[in-house]
């Protein structure tokens, strides 16, 4: 279920009230402002409930209906270093503990080059949000189901391959998350990869519309994803 369907859905409902109280819903919306955790649904819900309209039940069901559909959208609302560091490392370390954080004692050259270690295995994360590629909003709004099909743009950056071992991309959408594991010797040679800034040593790898499926290759069930980083750190 899409913000849109939860819109339709609500105004299923709001057409079967009298006409006085579409009228004051018409009237509250032309000078309402949504403003977090306010936001653009409630107004309509809570005249629903108000008239009975809506019962108890029905707004359960419609609110677990939309959570089930929209489980992650509230990482598009992370900043984007607590996005990509903070859930994205504690992430990959709950999908798998053999997933450590390095230090000196596990890596003695360790300097904060990469993020995770795993049997001797040097791993950089990098994660990254699906979003409409030409909507002007916040990154909520631009949010994408998987199955929808739209442009969008992710792009893993900063990539230093001489510093790992192992990429291990992540890709969020609303309801999915998608794995791609690659040897630092696979990014290189990927034709997607390219410096981010012009005479820079950092570099990306951009997964768009066009070019996921060339990237089947890499892509990894969850259950996965320690066996591929620890098999792809032996690719030289």
């Amino acid at each position: 279920m899409r913000l849109s369907d939860l819109h339709d859905k609500l105004d299923e409902w709001i057409a079967q009230l009298p006409e006085s109280q579409r009228n004051i819903l018409q009237s509250q919306e032309a000078h309402y402002r949504a403003v977090y955790p306010f936001n653009e649904v409630e107004l309509k819900i809570a005249l629903l409930l108000a008239n009975s309209a809506m019962r108890w039940d029905d707004y359960l069901k419609l609110r677990k209906k939309y959570i089930d559909s929209n489980q992650y959208l509230d990482l598009f609302g992370l900043a984007p270093r607590v996005f990509g560091e903070v859930w994205a490392h504690e992430h990959i370390r709950s999908l798998d503990l053999r997933f450590q954080i390095p230090n000196k004692a596990i890596d003695p050259n360790y300097d904060g080059e990469y993020d995770l270690w795993i049997e001797r295995a040097r791993v950089e994360v990098k994660a990254s949000r699906a979003v409409r590629k030409f909507a002007k909003t916040n990154l909520s709004e631009k949010a994408l189901h998987s199955t929808e099909q739209a442009p969008f743009l992710m792009n893993f950056q900063q990539l230093k391959p001489q510093f790992c071992d192992v990429f291990l991309f992540v890709g969020v959408w609303i309801d999915k998350i998608r794995y791609w594991v690659l040897s630092s010797v696979e990014a290189e040679n990927i034709p997607y990869f390219s410096r981010q800034h012009r005479g820079g040593i950092e570099y990306q790898i951009i997964i768009t519309h066009k070019n996921i499926t060339q990237f089947a290759p890499y892509e990894v069930e969850e259950e996965a994803i320690a066996e591929a980083a620890v098999l792809k750190a032996q690719i030289e």
